[in-house]
């Protein structure tokens, strides 16, 4: 698991596919909250490296296993990879870049 709090954070995604939309998505929220540095205090995006990154909910600063129901969207990225992101209150989100089959395994949510 990649977490990603600032735009240099993106180098370290292997996945090269996703960069794109990352950069897109950290700028956006940069902007959003009028930071030119970090996300940290209004959340993180984070790219799962394997399936069982997503059972590590407690280093996602989530209280219980991941479920289909916390999520309040998951959209496609590419043929390969999706986003989903976890409100966790009106000031703190966590986007998940993973396999899009991540989301979908019965094992996992």
């Amino acid at each position: 698991m990649i977490k990603i709090l600032n735009l240099q954070d993106i180098d370290k995604i292997p996945e090269k596919t996703v960069v794109p939309y990352v950069y897109s998505l950290m700028k956006h929220i940069l902007n959003a909250y009028d930071s030119n540095s970090s996300i940290e205090s209004v959340g993180a995006v984070y790219f799962m490296e394997n399936v069982n990154d997503l059972n590590n909910y407690q280093d996602l600063g989530l209280y219980e296993p991941i479920q289909e129901e916390i999520f309040e969207y998951i959209c496609p990225i590419n043929e390969d990879y999706s986003d989903g992101c976890i409100v966790i209150n009106n000031d703190f989100a966590i986007n998940i870049i993973a396999r899009t089959e991540y989301f979908y395994r019965s094992e996992v949510i």
